[in-house]
């Protein structure tokens, strides 16, 4: 029985290997086209191209795997049941379970390998594209950095911004400090606020504090409950600084939503986005729940063509369920964790009984 584990694991071993070559050879062949129209558009050195796409493969592993654990499991079983193999191992009362194990064993590494890759690779690795598509290849400025105590920015006035949280695509402001300085760098004024919100006429400050500072080191301090501050910075501005959840790990998400919460801020979206970190690995495993039944119909009646061809569309199935939940979700319809979890759960009694239906 070992020696038929061994042969079942190098045969799928070696479809695994040749599908992620292929998938993750394609996903980086069309990123090259992407990156090239912007560095040929902007004049930028070729070389950087090539930068950029070596980050990008963090990004192409996290992707790509699940359908490549999908589409590797479907060929294993062609090829096996396009040579009576997997006949004969029935017959000698080999189940159907002790067959897939090895492709089981392979999903289970491949969501480790997910949920690593997204916790320690591509928060750094999507961070780093961004920097080289703004700074190397379009040669924009960046203004500001987002730091575990939250963002700063410089302004073009020179002016330093403080700022806790930003809510509401940036136009809702908690904890900000603002100082400005003179021509000799010298801070001439700080300003202290709870929170501002973006109005058409600029930023409406409440609870704030506003110190201004002589040469020789004292101040004036004014305590104000509501004012509208003209100022140069508009909610776009900061907006652009602020991580993305894919440029953040699910420490980092699980962190950023206690922060919300703590502040009474709504927090759904990102809470919807940090469950996603963890049921994404997931979608591996259920893609091999769900492969293998399809791929033994597919087998008796067709061949590795149309078992390639089938896995493709269950892929953008799963792929849309799942997009849907999340969209759903970060509106509001779902609850967080259903909005992530609910397309593993949903396919994965699909499986359930596609298997309960193969095994009779």
């Amino acid at each position: 029985m070992k020696i038929l584990t061994k042969y079942i694991v190098k045969e799928h071993l070696r479809v695994f290997l040749l599908t992620a070559l292929s998938l993750l050879s394609l996903f980086l062949i069309i990123g090259l086209f992407e990156v090239l129209k912007d560095v040929f558009q902007y004049n930028a050195p070729i070389g950087i191209a090539g930068r950029y796409l070596l980050f990008k493969i963090p990004q192409a592993i996290y992707f790509m795997f699940p359908i490549i654990v999908l589409i590797s499991t479907i060929v294993t079983i062609g090829v096996f049941s396009k040579s009576n193999e997997l006949i004969v191992m029935r017959a000698c009362g080999i189940g159907l379970v002790q067959f897939a194990l090895p492709m089981f064993i392979v999903a289970i590494i491949a969501a480790g390998v997910v949920f690593l890759n997204g916790e320690y690779l591509l928060p750094q690795s999507n961070r780093e594209m961004e920097r080289i598509m703004k700074v190397e290849i379009k040669k924009k400025e960046l203004k500001g950095k987002q730091l575990n105590n939250g963002i700063w920015y410089h302004s073009d006035n020179g002016s330093i911004w403080e700022i806790k949280l930003l809510n509401n695509g940036g136009k809702s402001l908690r904890g900000i400090k603002i100082y400005q300085f003179n021509e000799e760098n010298m801070i001439v004024s700080l300003i202290e606020s709870r929170m501002a919100e973006w109005s058409e006429t600029g930023w409406v400050f409440r609870d704030l504090w506003i110190r201004n500072f002589t040469s020789d080191g004292s101040f004036k301090a004014e305590y104000i409950k509501k004012k509208m501050i003209p100022l140069p910075e508009k909610p776009s501005d900061f907006i652009t600084i602020q991580k993305d959840p894919d440029k953040m790990s699910y420490r980092e998400m699980r962190h950023y939503v206690a922060k919300l919460k703590r502040e009474g801020l709504d927090s759904t979206r990102y809470r919807v986005d940090m469950e996603s970190k963890l049921s994404f690995p997931f979608i591996s495993l259920v893609m091999v729940l769900i492969g293998i039944p399809f791929a033994l119909r597919s087998g008796r009646e067709g061949g590795i063509t149309i078992a390639i061809g089938m896995g493709v569309v269950i892929g953008m199935s799963v792929w849309f369920v799942y997009s849907m939940g999340l969209s759903l979700g970060r509106g509001g319809k779902l609850p967080p964790l259903l909005a992530a979890w609910g397309s593993n759960i949903l396919f994965t009694l699909l499986a359930a009984y596609l298997w309960k239906s193969s095994e009779t």
